[in-house]
């Protein structure tokens, strides 16, 4: 069941779109990083520096190191690439009915557990994806060299919690953040599905997560700006990672106690 439920978020329209939307969000920054880079280089010829010295290493040029749009935008939608892979269709199969034609051959929670699993890995997916591609982009478009906290342009200040991490393994530091996004998309993907217990709306289980972190923006914008998602996800602030990483441990186990155990507001079964 696991393996024919995966392939179903793999494969649907809802991965083919959320790829499709980060793809071009991606495309966009390395096409203005091309024309900035370009850019740079005459400046630098006409004033006779040397291009090492002058140009970021590849761990700052990446996507998630520039403050741009595009990096905004990646934020911004960030729960909706996470539910649009597979979320939806538990909603979809609840109203529908096919879930009991499932459940006539398949364990409730069996059931449960696989449809969950296989949504958590297809969101997380579809949001690190472009993530991951744009880092090993990056060794193409910039000279490489490792981080120095002299270098003129640096993702990472020299007074922040894991510092050191990154100036002896920028490669480490950066797959942590990737993995905090991939936790972070599993619980958008966890969300979505518990909204799926109580409404038969495809669109509500989809912008309820997106609304949901709206409104937590603007909670937490005064006093508690660290715990906002695109700010404790953006790389280039680590004040908090330890905290941040041990509260979505919790709500993602929080997501999955629910999700596998059902609840009896829409208990088909």
């Amino acid at each position: 069941m696991f393996k024919n439920e995966l392939k179903r978020a793999f494969t649907g329209n809802g991965m083919k779109v959320s790829l499709l939307i980060g793809g071009v969000i991606n495309l966009l920054y390395i096409i203005s990083m091309y024309k900035n880079y370009y850019r740079v280089l005459e400046m630098i010829e006409a004033i006779g520096a040397y291009r090492n010295q002058s140009l970021a290493t590849p761990f700052d040029g990446w996507f998630l190191g520039h403050v741009t749009p595009y990096k905004i935008y990646y934020y911004n939608i960030l729960p909706l690439l996470a539910v649009m892979p597979f979320a939806g269709t538990f909603c979809m199969e609840f109203s529908s009915g096919y879930i009991k034609n499932v459940l006539i051959r398949a364990d409730r929670r069996k059931y449960l557990f696989n449809k969950y699993l296989a949504a958590c890995i297809a969101g997380g997916f579809s949001t690190t994806l472009p993530v991951v591609v744009n880092l090993l982009w990056t060794f193409t478009y910039h000279s490489f060299q490792m981080p120095s906290p002299a270098g003129v342009s640096n993702l990472v200040g020299t007074k922040t919690i894991l510092c050191n991490l990154y100036y002896s393994n920028p490669f480490v530091y950066c797959i942590l953040f990737i993995i905090l996004i991939y936790l972070f998309s599993a619980i958008m993907t966890g969300a979505s599905m518990i909204i799926s217990f109580f409404t038969k709306n495809i669109f509500s289980v989809y912008l309820i997560p997106f609304i949901s972190i709206v409104l937590l923006e603007v909670v937490l914008q005064q006093k508690m700006a660290n715990f906002i998602p695109r700010v404790f996800l953006d790389p280039s602030n680590n004040r908090y990672f330890i905290h941040v990483s041990v509260l979505c441990i919790i709500a993602f186990i929080i997501n999955s106690i629910i999700v596998i155990n059902g609840l009896r507001k829409r208990d088909c079964f």
